[in-house]
């Protein structure tokens, strides 16, 4: 009785180890379904599952534009679509800006553990792991201050060693920048935030990523001066003015789709509009990037 017991439990046992490798093997399948993608990043008609060379022979300088893959086409498409749509598009509200400082307050957490050093020390312990290196160097009083060490810049596809307090630039060559520029966002919304409001978005790493400092300045509000922006800091990095964009837009050509996007996405979450040169120039880096339009069109042919 008891051996007939035992080979019923051990049974069971057999049977629900095959179940969970059924079911198992169910879940990992990851075939393509339009409707599954148009549902969840909000595309009403599916992109065309037409291939798309990775390789595109459209060049910004020495750097090749890498297609997006298929998943990344649907978010960016998605982005798309709410420009108009769940983040308006009007005219600056012209509201009296009395400065950053005032406005905004500065990092929080003090001069040591505040927002600004934390993303300088993730930016570093990024490039670190993705390496294998070990480049960074903490200040041994203050743990989380980080005096040197290198990270990647998306804006300029370069990496950037950091020290701090030394050289010409400001902390060895490191800024945090807001992706949508903070005198940016008083012109289309902020003005109406509280001022705790406006120091959360201010702090908000969703918002903010490190760059080199030199790119960072340049980038300066995001307005245009002229007809079509400077990108490319005055031949810093060996390239030449790119008139395809009435808003600045980062030189290293294979984060354009990101920075659109994330300029989509920062104003959808805190309610933001944007101005209609921003439009133009976002909705024509999505429409490459979602596979809509000729990838030429990101250096203005």
């Amino acid at each position: 009785m008891l051996n007939k017991k035992l080979k019923m439990i051990v049974m069971s046992g057999i049977l629900a180890l095959s179940l969970v490798f059924v079911t198992g093997c169910a879940e990992m399948d990851v075939s393509f379904n339009a409707e599954d993608k148009s549902a969840q990043y909000g595309v009403d008609v599916p992109y065309e599952e037409e291939a798309v060379p990775v390789e595109t022979g459209v060049f910004s300088g020495d750097t090749q534009f890498i297609m997006p893959s298929e998943d990344e086409q649907y978010k960016y498409a998605g982005a798309l679509a709410k420009i108009g749509t769940d983040v308006e598009v009007k005219d600056t509200s012209n509201a009296t800006y009395l400065g950053r400082d005032t406005e905004y307050g500065n990092w929080r957490g003090g001069n040591d553990c505040n927002t600004r050093n934390t993303m300088i020390n993730d930016a570093v312990s990024a490039y670190d792991m993705r390496n294998g290196a070990k480049t960074i160097k903490y200040d041994n009083k203050k743990a989380c201050k980080v005096l040197e060490g290198t990270f990647y810049d998306f804006y300029t596809n370069k990496a950037i060693d950091f020290v701090r307090g030394t050289g010409s630039n400001q902390d060895g060559g490191v800024q945090i920048d807001h992706i949508v520029a903070v005198r940016l966002t008083f012109d289309e919304g902020a003005s109406a935030w509280t001022e705790t409001e406006r120091k959360a978005y201010y702090n908000d790493p969703e918002v903010l990523i490190a760059v080199e400092n030199r790119i960072n300045s340049r980038k300066g509000d995001g307005y245009c001066k002229s007809k079509g922006c400077d990108i490319n800091d005055n031949n810093i990095y060996g390239e030449t003015e790119d008139k395809a964009y009435k808003f600045w837009v980062p030189p290293n050509i294979n984060y354009r789709c990101e920075y659109a996007y994330r300029q989509v996405t920062v104003r959808e979450k805190y309610g933001l509009w944007m101005l209609p040169d921003e439009r133009d120039t976002y909705s024509m880096i999505l429409s490459v990037c979602s596979g809509k339009e000729n990838p030429k069109k990101l250096i203005g042919e």
